[in-house]
């Protein structure tokens, strides 16, 4: 499947099941639009994810 450019809501975003989920996508090429309760853990994905 090609992800290169489609924007992908993950609810979730900052740790387990949804932090893997937007990691992938990521790698894919895929734009992330990411929700999570943690600011902080949230932040630092958006950090890793340099977006």
């Amino acid at each position: 499947m090609n992800l290169n450019g489609k924007v992908v809501i993950v609810t979730g975003s900052a740790s387990g099941l949804g932090l893997t989920t937007c990691q992938q996508l990521a790698q894919q090429g895929a734009k992330i639009v990411a929700f999570d309760l943690n600011e902080a853990t949230g932040q630092a994905l958006m950090q890793e994810l340099k977006g």
